[in-house]
Formats: structure tokens, C-alpha cells, sequence
């Protein structure tokens, strides 16, 4: 064992006089040497050793912290909460949730009493989304087995279970129905059990692209439907409504759907199917906060260097109005961040220290000029009306020494 230690040692030290010897003739400092050793720590050793807890956080979707006892909490405010924004769809997603069965039997009488209550194209898409959600459930038994059967628009009717295809069919015959431009798409989804990198050989998913006063928009019924979680190595899907796979903007859903025909990804510029695979996995979550698709698209496929923070989804509204897009902070750097989170009571950032420093809190906007002292992770907590004492993670930065991706 002593031997061992000794060679072990001796390896060290030689490898930290390359380094030196390297370092002096690149002119680096001791500064320099200190990025270099952290980043080495972040990319290698932290990530290695953190997996089942980066898990744990997808599962959970959340995390939440409190403050230390002896850190200075934020002031109170006296303002009253607000409600969050109004959905305007009521109307319409309660027709659709309360169709009679009597008009469930073909699609033409389907697609005539979900029209009932609409006046737009946005309106029809709308209803059929919804109805689609509520009463067509995920055939987990087709997935699990690799067993698909006939997805035709009739037979989900009658069924009431699909995979992505059936979903995707009905969506078509209804939208068809109602005079919507619509088309259904088939290409390469991240999803239910990707893992960043993987290469797509095949197609694994399907959705609808509906025209919108012109412009062509993204609709994903079956991911809007719930989700789904791995057990004993099976998938067991949840239903639960996601309000956010209707009307997608295309220059968000290009970092998850990629069609088999490029021309239906409705982005410019076109890229291939490389290129999408290489690109940066941005959920749901990400762009549910407010940033700017479009943008973040065009940096992303000429900048592969990218990093963006980790977000995680809350149980209460919050909107970025100023926020970094990416995950890199620089430290000593003032930093202007502005959200809204309606019903929110506290708004904090805490360092890797544990420092907090709290909000200010005015008609539902919670403001900070923040200047972080200290490199390591940043979360953005969000105490609301529903999370009790305890913050939920919405936002984690890295805090670095130098500028890399800002």
C-alpha cells in the first residue's frame, strides 16, 4: 500500500511540473490555474459523482431549500398577491372536457360539437387539444411490448388509447373536419428515456403542425396528454394536462421534435438531422419561463459550447422578464434579473456559500441587481402561496472567473 502511495505521488508531482513548465511558456496565472483546476472538478470529478442526485431532480421536477437560521430573511411586504394569468380558454376546454357520448360515435359528429364554441383557427385547435388530452389515454401495453396496432383516427375513437400515432391521427382528422390547415409530422423526438448524445437511426414520434393566422404552429397531444416514468424498467405514463404542447412556437419545439422532412421544422435556417442531435437538450421547462426560442435556436447551432442553466418546474406561475439564457455567470459582474411570479411572497438567489440575497417585491415583479462574489452554483428560489416555508429551485447557474458564453 505505502508503494503504491509513493508511485501515486510521484505521478502527481510530475504532473503538476508538466502543467507548470506548459503553463509558463502559454503566460497563464495564478488565477488561470485556478479556473483551470475548478473546471476540471466541475466537469469531471462533480458530474461523475452527482448523477443520482441530477436524477432525483428530474424526477421530483423541484427542489426546495430554506434559509440557514441566522441568515437575515427578506423583508415582508404588504402587498396583497395576485392571481395568476386568466386562462383563456375556459370556455372552450370546458365544452370540450364535457362532450356527451352521443357526439363521441364518429369523428364528423365529434369535430361538429368541438367547433360548437370556437370562432378562431387558434379556438378549434384549442378544443381539439384538449379533448384529445382528457379522454385519450397512453397505450403503455403497445410501448412496453413493441406491440402496435391499428392508430387509425376510428379506432382511437372507439379504443380511447394510443401511442403518438393514433394521437396524432385523430388530431389531423378532426383539424380536417373543422377546415384547420393542418399536417401531421413524423420525425425524431428527445423524450421519454433520452439520454444527451443519443444518435436517432429510426423515427419515434409524431405530432401536428396547425396553421395559425399564417404562421405554422406546433401541437404535441400525446406529450400534452402527461408523462411518464420508468419502472422496473417499464414505462408507467401519468396523465396530467400540460397546458404548454398547444400552439408551440417551431423555434422551441426544434430543440425536441426534428421532422423526417425538414421542411415541416418551420425554422430558418433548416439544419439536418445531425445538427438537431447535437443540439443543446432544452425542455419544456426552459422556454415555459419566457426565453426566447428563436434566439436561443440561431446562437445554438453555430455555438455547440453552449450551456444552459438547469430549471425546474414550480407549483405556482413564474415569468422571466430579464434572466441570463445561459448558465455561465461572470463573477463580480452586476446582473439584472426581473420576474414574475404572481402569487410569489419571497424571491431569493443563494450562493454556493449559502449567502442569500432577496428580491424586491412590486406588483408581482420581484427585482435584483445581483452581483455574485463567490463561484459555484446560484439557485433562484421562489417562495409562493403554495410551497409552505420552503423554496422551489426555478434557476441554477455556474458563477466563473472568467467569460466563457455569456
Amino acid at each position: 500500500m505505502f508503494k503504491f502511495l509513493k508511485r501515486l505521488f510521484m505521478l502527481s508531482l510530475i504532473l503538476i511540473i508538466c502543467i507548470g513548465i506548459w503553463g509558463h511558456q502559454q503566460g497563464l496565472t495564478v488565477a488561470d490555474y485556478q479556473d483551470f483546476i475548478a473546471d476540471f472538478y466541475e466537469k469531471y470529478l462533480r458530474e461523475g459523482s452527482s448523477s443520482q442526485e441530477e436524477e432525483t431532480q428530474e424526477i421530483g421536477e423541484q427542489q426546495e431549500t430554506a434559509p440557514r437560521n441566522g441568515d437575515r430573511p427578506a423583508p415582508e411586504s404588504s402587498e396583497s398577491l395576485l392571481s395568476p394569468p386568466r386562462n383563456p380558454f375556459q370556455q372552450i376546454d370546458r365544452h370540450a372536457r364535457n362532450s356527451p357520448p352521443a357526439v363521441e360515435t364518429t369523428v364528423s359528429t365529434l369535430a361538429a360539437y368541438l367547433e360548437e364554441k370556437t370562432t378562431t383557427e387558434l379556438d378549434k385547435a384549442r378544443s381539439i387539444y384538449v379533448w384529445l388530452t382528457e379522454n385519450i389515454r397512453y397505450d403503455d401495453d403497445a410501448y412496453n411490448s413493441n406491440t402496435y396496432g391499428d392508430y387509425s383516427a376510428e379506432k382511437v375513437l372507439r379504443s380511447r388509447q394510443a401511442v403518438c400515432e393514433g394521437y396524432s391521427n385523430l388530431f389531423l382528422a378532426l383539424g380536417r373536419e373543422m377546415d384547420l390547415e393542418i399536417e401531421k409530422i413524423t420525425g425524431y423526438a428527445k423524450g421519454y428515456g433520452y439520454k444527451a448524445g443519443t444518435r436517432f437511426k429510426v423515427a419515434n414520434h409524431a405530432w401536428n403542425a396547425v396553421k395559425i393566422a399564417g404562421e405554422w404552429r406546433i401541437f404535441d397531444a400525446t406529450w400534452g396528454t402527461g408523462n411518464g416514468s420508468n419502472v422496473r424498467g417499464r414505462l408507467v405514463s401519468k396523465k396530467e394536462f400540460d397546458d404548454y404542447w398547444f400552439n408551440v412556437d417551431p423555434y422551441q419545439a426544434i430543440f425536441n421534435h426534428f421532422p423526417e422532412d425538414p421542411q415541416f421544422s418551420f425554422v430558418q435556417p433548416v439544419i439536418t438531422l445531425a445538427q438537431y442531435e447535437r443540439l443543446p437538450y432544452l425542455t419544456a421547462a426552459y422556454f415555459k419561463l419566457g426565453f426566447d426560442g428563436a434566439a436561443i435556436y440561431r446562437k445554438a447551432i453555430v455555438d455547440q459550447q453552449l450551456q444552459f442553466p438547469e430549471v425546474y418546474s414550480t407549483k405556482t406561475f413564474v415569468k422571466v422578464h430579464s434572466a441570463p439564457e445561459y448558465k455561465l455567470l461572470p463573477r463580480d459582474q452586476t446582473i439584472e434579473f426581473d420576474l414574475f411570479v404572481p402569487e410569489g411572497l419571497k424571491v431569493a438567489a443563494i450562493d454556493a456559500a449559502k449567502n442569500w440575497k432577496f428580491f424586491e417585491r412590486k406588483n408581482g415583479r420581484f427585482r435584483l441587481n445581483y452581483v455574485p462574489q463567490k463561484r459555484g452554483e446560484v439557485k433562484i428560489g421562489v417562495q409562493h402561496k403554495n410551497s409552505g416555508k420552503s423554496f422551489e429551485t426555478v434557476l441554477v447557474y455556474q458563477v466563473v472567473n472568467r467569460q466563457q458564453n455569456f
